[in-house]
């Protein structure tokens, strides 16, 4: 992996649809940002709430004083996902208190969780996964970032497919449209955005190689899109991004939020994942990386 490397970035006519995913090739872009900077005390917030309403927490000059919970609430996430759950659970727990995914099929809660030092556990999905309801619409050019620590079992040589971390579906974009509006996911090599716009209608993809080594455990992965330029950061570094170069609206009104998977019938994601979250805003390489660091 390495965080100076361009973002390839291409767009692909909606009459290819999304199985032109699989034909995909490369392009360059010379939107090249820097990369994160290292997290350090002086970049923990200034503000942390206690998650229930209460008051606030006083800095710590020490950034290990501050949980890994912490940092991310501070950020003021729409859904924040521990995957702490019970086994048999049929909700999930939204850390905001806003959402109440669903769950599908039969995921394994209780996994050892990516988080240094905090004993929540996370979920390993094989034909399984989580429905977010008609959430995070983002339309028109709405900035948004999509974050999770992920731990991808090692690919199977020759194949390819494509494992949705996240997909959301484009229900009103016309009867020529393709979902999904907007898409985080894994291939066996790489792993990569999609954002589908429908004025004017275009696709757009980015990918970049899975954060190596691919086989040794969790791995925070995370995308922001600012309204006009994507970011894709692996382990706290830029390891690309690009100027949209389908920087059209999203449909008003859109269809569900999935983890996991493309649909109730594809598009599986085999993975162990924790600490998903979604943002109306596009976090920082500085807060990125405070939020990885504050992880190890």
């Amino acid at each position: 992996m390495r965080p100076s490397r361009p973002l390839a970035a291409l767009a692909v006519i909606a009459a290819a649809g999304c199985a032109a995913l699989d034909g995909l090739t490369g392009g360059s872009s010379d939107d090249t940002p820097p990369s994160a900077p290292a997290a350090d005390a002086s970049d923990e917030v200034t503000n942390v709430t206690d998650g229930n309403g209460g008051n606030d927490v006083a800095q710590n000059p020490e950034a290990s004083a501050l949980s890994y919970r912490d940092v991310v609430m501070s950020d003021a996430p729409l859904m924040y996902l521990r995957f702490g759950d019970a086994p048999g659970a049929t909700k999930l727990k939204d850390e905001t208190g806003r959402i109440q995914p669903s769950v599908i099929g039969m995921p394994v809660f209780g996994k050892p969780g990516a988080i240094a030092r905090d004993l929540d556990t996370a979920v390993h999905l094989s034909n399984a996964g989580f429905d977010c309801g008609s959430a995070f619409d983002f339309t028109g050019v709405a900035p948004f970032t999509i974050e999770a620590w992920v731990d991808v079992p090692s690919p199977v040589a020759g194949t390819e497919a494509v494992q949705y971390l996240v997909r959301k579906d484009d229900i009103d974009a016309g009867p020529d449209a393709l979902p999904p509006a907007y898409a985080v996911y894994f291939r066996a090599s790489k792993w990569g955005f999609l954002r589908r716009s429908t004025d004017p209608f275009a696709e757009s993809v980015f990918e970049e190689p899975r954060a190596a080594p691919i086989a040794t455990g969790f791995h925070h992965y995370v995308v922001t899109y600012t309204g006009a330029s994507v970011y894709m950061f692996a382990d706290a570094l830029v390891v690309g991004s690009s100027t949209n170069t389908a920087a059209g609206n999203l449909g008003p009104k859109a269809g569900d939020f999935y983890i996991g998977l493309r649909d109730l019938a594809s598009g599986w994601l085999e993975a162990t994942i924790d600490e998903l979250a979604v943002y109306d805003k596009a976090l920082t390489p500085a807060r990125v990386a405070a939020h990885y660091q504050a992880g190890r």
